[in-house]
């Protein structure tokens, strides 16, 4: 549980980085920004046939299935390279192709779904990596030796590419989907297993002594791609943390599948532009914060350019454009490749990963309407600005007769008869056939719900799962209709498990004058105001300072997970506000969702994020892997 800490930690304002506000495009043709013609290399890989079961994807050739479909639906010819067919020759031939046949004004979008890994530097480019290693992806055929040992792309080869890209003048999007290092919190195996997108193991030396790589200068090896003008690039994973492979994603929620992917096709699809055109700005905010609500704080996305200069930042990437105009498409269909090393980390306001208030644990939901007076937000005034609303997903207070979309319930370590104990709430819940498709997990003999590698609560029996799954589902609600009017709503501490003492950070950037409302889903859920503060609490949160919003937590039992919510409006949300009032320590999170839906159909400039805090009486379980 997370309660408000007794001082409040001190804010220092950020200047804001990325544009505030989403208005969904019909994304009818794709063109490039600088009037030449789309070309794709799409890739995805499952299947290693050199490695065993356990290094098999799930999602990574579905993803590059959904990119591709984005790219046909944006009149984009795309024919994606899965699983065998991605062998190293055919990737070599393919990037040389795309330099090749490239002019400036074209825009090419390489993606790549699959395994990372890291292993020491080659000779051959001995000296040009900071850490002494270097990062690769391992192809269809991949082994740690023999002749599979070659089937690799190094991240120096991908920087010559793109090098080669720059120089003349194409508009490249790099989307790296897998990852070559780094840790995440960690994997309870009770609630099924957590595939990630790496491969452990520093290969044949004897191998690496023998790999010359493609042809390139030495300009081009020492090559950053942080200095290159045209390219936008977008890895699933920091030097820090991991690309795991996540179910529950809006249109995918039964198969696992990479978020970075997932929403890279969604911003495809126009669910990243303002008024036709999607900038670095708005992709990079749209990808950010999606993938970590996603992931619950588990995968952080690493950008380049990271900047905050606004013409940067203001580059156009896509342009939708109206079908009359001759679609612009790719003269072939190559395999994509990709590795370029994470660069760096960000100087301005982080994205990411929340924090929770206290997790309380009540043992009856009160019923309860709001019939209190409105109470007023912020203090600073309204901003107005929007464009068009977004469509969004027809939103209700659920009703197990009428929606189909329930959460799904394994029970492990009880009897038989677990199941008849339950008190259900009201959100639909059905038997999940095995932990591995669960929305929760129930283990009966240690009282305790988890959710995808994560304990969500103790002390946990049969009274308590219906509220946990009101929680479940109202977060699932949220991630859908918050999809395209994302705020970036944030932890200090990313998403580390928090354990007794710590304490941390919750944040929201680029408010830009607009008012605050932030509350606290329990695992339980309960409903807890944090700003404006519950009438009678003495703890309360800060007001916004300039663009930024910052409220100080610790963690104290009982443990499990918490998801600070954060709403930015034009104007103050007084009925909202008022709900809140009425609904404080009441378990109605199966609510909430209706309620912030009508907020933001009557404030199209709404915007709405949240995260999760995971916490625990030990980091013991950060040593397991799935």
């Amino acid at each position: 549980m997370i309660k408000l800490v007794k001082k409040a930690i001190p804010v220092v304002a950020a200047a804001g980085m990325f544009l505030n506000i989403y208005a969904v495009a019909r994304a009818d043709v794709l063109r490039a920004p600088g009037g030449g013609t789309v070309r794709v290399v799409v890739i995805g890989v499952n299947h290693y046939s050199n490695l065993g079961e356990g290094a098999q994807l799930r999602g990574a050739a579905p993803d590059a299935l959904d990119i591709a479909a984005a790219l046909e639906k944006d009149g984009v010819h795309t024919v994606p390279i899965l699983d065998g067919q991605v062998t190293r020759q055919r990737i070599v031939d393919a990037m040389n192709d795309l330099i090749k046949n490239s002019k400036k004004g074209d825009l090419a979008i390489i993606s790549y779904a699959g395994h990372g890994m890291q292993t020491p530097e080659y000779p051959r480019w001995k000296g040009l990596s900071r850490s002494g290693a270097s990062e690769q992806i391992a192809l269809s055929n991949f082994s740690f030796a023999g002749n599979g040992a070659g089937e690799i792309i190094v991240n120096i080869e991908m920087r010559a590419w793109l090098s080669k890209l720059d120089a003349k003048g194409v508009d490249t999007v790099l989307v790296m989907d897998s990852c070559f290092g780094g840790g995440m919190r960690g994997v309870d195996p009770r609630s099924g297993e957590l595939r990630v997108r790496e491969v452990k193991g520093a290969g044949d030396a004897a191998e690496r002594e023998k790999f010359t790589g493609i042809p390139m200068t030495d300009k081009e090896a020492r090559a950053d791609v942080a200095l290159m003008p045209h390219v936008t690039f977008l890895s699933g994973a920091t030097s820090n943390s991991v690309v795991p492979e996540m179910s529950g994603l809006p249109k995918d929620p039964s198969h696992p599948r990479g978020a970075l992917s997932y929403y890279v096709a969604r911003a495809l699809e126009g669910g990243a532009s303002v008024g036709g055109v999607v900038t670095r700005k708005s992709l990079f905010q749209f990808v950010l914060q999606n993938v970590r609500q996603a992931t619950n704080g588990r995968q952080a996305v690493d950008i380049v350019p990271r900047s905050a200069d606004p013409e940067i930042l203001g580059k156009q990437i896509f342009v939708f454009g109206e079908p009359s105009a001759p679609p612009s498409v790719a003269t072939s269909a190559p395999p994509s490749v990709a590795t370029s090393p994470p660069t760096s980390v960000a100087t301005s306001p982080p994205t990411s990963v929340a924090t929770s208030p206290p997790t309380s644990v009540a043992t009856s939901p009160p019923p309860s309407v709001a019939t209190s007076a409105p109470t007023s937000a912020a203090t600073s005034p309204p901003t107005s600005v929007a464009t068009s609303p977004p469509t969004l997903p027809p939103i209700a207070a659920p009703n197990p007769s009428e929606i189909a979309d329930a959460v799904h319930l394994a029970i492990v370590n009880g009897e038989a008869d677990a199941w008849s104990t339950i008190e259900k709430g009201r959100a639909p819940l059905v038997a999940a056939p095995d932990r591995s498709g669960a929305d929760l997990v129930w283990d009966v003999g240690k009282h305790e719900a988890l959710a995808r590698g994560d304990l969500v609560m103790q002390r946990v029996d049969g009274s308590m799962i219906g509220d946990i799954a009101d929680r479940t589902w109202a977060i699932r609600r949220l991630r859908a209709i918050s999809q395209s009017r994302v705020l970036l709503v944030g932890l200090a501490s990313g998403g580390s498990l928090l354990t007794p003492g710590d304490q941390a950070s919750a944040t929201a950037e680029d408010l830009h004058g607009e008012h605050l409302t932030a509350f606290n889903i329990a695992a339980d859920g309960t409903v807890q105001m944090l700003y404006p503060s519950a009438p009678g609490e003495q703890r309360v949160c800060p007001d916004p300072q300039g663009d930024r919003w910052s409220c100080g937590l610790e963690v104290e039992p009982p443990f499990g997970a918490d998801t600070i919510v954060a709403l930015a409006t034009s104007k103050v949300p007084t009925d909202f506000v008022a709900w809140l009032k009425a609904h404080h320590a009441k378990r109605d999170a199966a609510l909430i969702p209706a309620e912030l839906g009508r907020v933001l159909d009557d404030d199209p400039s709404a915007r709405l994020g949240f995260a999760g805090v995971f916490t625990n009486s030990t980091r013991e379980i950060e040593k397991e892997r799935p």
